[in-house]
């Protein structure tokens, strides 16, 4: 073994802890454990007194589509800071940054599990209350509280009933009052204490609904729990699971404005329960909601696309599942012009990148992060999202490069990505096909798509983008199962994704684009050493 040394520009390991959760190139959906390491660059930019901005960046940040755990971690670091300026500074953008009870709990448990903060002191008490009693999102609405208290329970070892007790919130009003009340000793001491009915009328009318479903049984009851559920709006996740067998049941959730995501990720559940009919109420409903622009602001366009793939199969992506469903047509439809209308939402830049598709890999495989798409279904959402913000060409490839045709049918999936391809099955894929087309053509970046990598092929990938690499060039190499990264750590032009999501297309979009600008508005310009040690 021998010790390397890396030098890294600061606001590269920012870019790369903030996005990524570490300082190895490589995004992977769901949650990675933090080295402590890692966060060294947020430690070294607190004593060069840059921690206002970065909290100021925090706060926008956490309206981005990003993983919140990183922004949780460097709050809970900047507010357990020894340097009183720093963690007042933290403690009053918590509101700002933890938006939801859920982002709240994970401040928390950081604070607890890994900045030692066992008990609760009188500043991290008093900011703790302040998100509750002083959040303006809670003062202009209470009721926004109550649904928030009953659909986030409970997080990352922290109850809404711990948190509560603990943090001694004084109530600025009797529907403050009822709420805390109930989350402490329950709905039945909250409905005895003496209250302004006027004040806690809506929260003590949805409280008691949401208890009311929770308590009652579906058979015997399902006429009330629909009644309920469509005059308080109660979301499906506060309905129990066994409710939500029923068809009556989502008909009620369908019809008080389910929001647009839990609709999306449902539309196989409902057709299977036989709701969405050709030319039913319920069939209006979603097509309306689908094509409303105002529904589409709060979607990313890949969760519209998985939401496509999933419903146009007409069941499940294992053909054992034993889940089916009739396909609607106009929902079928609606959907496609729904994604329409989100990838609006891209800002389009004049970066050219070439795609490119490995035709070797399990095309019919689930993808990592979306298992309702396949590896195919994932790779043409890819190029349809990415030919929306940049220059694009897509290829397919394996001993040669083939441009990719387009769907005979409308359906964006409808399209054979073996296409003038002979013999795929018996030789090893030739890797310097993509980054050889992308120099011939002048691309300034590869996006290279495939299942699964073998070391062999990690070491032909980076032998191919060595070749012919440019100076402004940029690999991403997006491996949609489990797989060892391609990049080389120390090596700013490549990037790993394994597996995708919403927030995989975002990090991918910011690292094709100059992410360092932003960066260097907090870093200052300056660079970061680390040794690695090399097998």
């Amino acid at each position: 073994m021998c010790d390397i040394e890396i030098k890294m520009e600061d606001e590269e390991a920012l870019w790369k802890f903030l996005f990524l959760g570490g300082l190895v190139g490589v995004y992977r959906p769901g949650y990675r454990q933090i080295e402590d390491s890692d966060a060294d660059v947020i430690r070294r930019l607190i004593e060069n007194g840059k921690h206002n901005k970065i909290i100021e960046y925090m706060c926008r940040a956490s309206r981005k589509c990003l993983k919140f755990y990183p922004i949780a971690y460097t709050l809970a670091l900047c507010a357990r800071h020894a340097k009183k300026t720093v963690s007042q500074q933290a403690y009053a953008a918590l509101p700002y940054v933890c938006r939801t009870p859920s982002h709240l709990f994970q401040f928390l448990s950081f604070c607890r599990t890994r900045f030692k903060c066992r008990g609760w002191p009188r500043t991290h008490r008093r900011a703790v209350a302040a998100w509750y009693t002083e959040n303006e999102q809670y003062r202009k609405d209470p009721l926004k509280l109550a649904i928030h208290v009953t659909k986030y329970k409970r997080r990352y070892m922290f109850s809404q009933k711990k948190v509560v007790k603990s943090c001694h919130p004084k109530p600025p009003n009797d529907a403050f009052r009822y709420i805390f009340r109930y989350v402490t000793n329950g709905v039945k001491k909250a409905n005895k204490a003496r209250t302004n009915e006027k004040e806690t009328q809506n929260v003590k009318g949805y409280i008691t609904a949401v208890e009311f479903i929770k308590n009652k049984r579906k058979a015997e009851h399902e006429e009330e729990i629909k009644e309920v559920i469509q005059k308080w709006r109660i979301p499906w996740e506060n309905v129990p699971t066994s409710h939500l067998q029923s068809p009556e049941i989502w008909r009620a959730l369908l019809r008080c404005n389910m929001p647009i995501i839990a609709m999306l990720r449902n539309l196989g559940r409902m057709g299977r329960l036989g709701i969405l009919k050709p030319k039913s109420e319920e069939e209006s409903i979603i097509c309306e909601r689908l094509k409303s622009v105002d529904s589409m602001e709060s979607v990313h366009p890949i969760q519209i696309l998985a939401a496509f793939a999933a419903y146009r199969r007409g069941q499940g992506l294992r053909a054992d599942s034993g889940h089916s469903w009739e396909v609607n047509k106009e929902i079928k439809q609606a959907l496609i012009a729904s994604y329409s209308l989100s990838e609006k939402n891209f800002e389009p830049t004049k970066r050219r990148i070439l795609i490119a598709i490995d035709v070797k890999m399990n095309m019919e495989f689930h993808v990592l992060g979306i298992p309702s798409m396949s590896c195919k279904e994932a790779a043409v959402a890819l190029s349809l999202l990415f030919h929306n913000i940049f220059e694009v060409d897509t290829i397919t490839f394996f001993k040669t490069a083939k441009p990719l045709q387009e769907s005979p049918s409308g359906d964006p999936f409808d399209i054979d990505l073996y296409a003038n391809h002979s013999q795929y099955e018996e030789k090893e894929t030739n890797y310097d096909v993509p980054f050889h087309y992308a120099k011939e053509h002048k691309f300034d970046t590869v996006l290279l798509l495939t299942d699964t990598l073998e070391t062999m092929d990690i070491e032909k990938i980076r032998r191919s983008y060595k070749k012919t690499k440019q100076p402004k060039s940029k690999c991403v190499v997006v491996s949609f199962k489990t797989s060892r990264p391609a990049s080389v750590f120390g090596d700013s032009s490549m990037l790993d994704v394994v597996g995708v999501d919403e927030y995989a297309i975002e990090v991918i979009k910011e690292f094709i684009k100059d992410y360092k600008q932003e960066m260097v508005h907090i870093t200052g310009g300056q660079s970061y050493e680390r040794m690695e040690v090399d097998n």
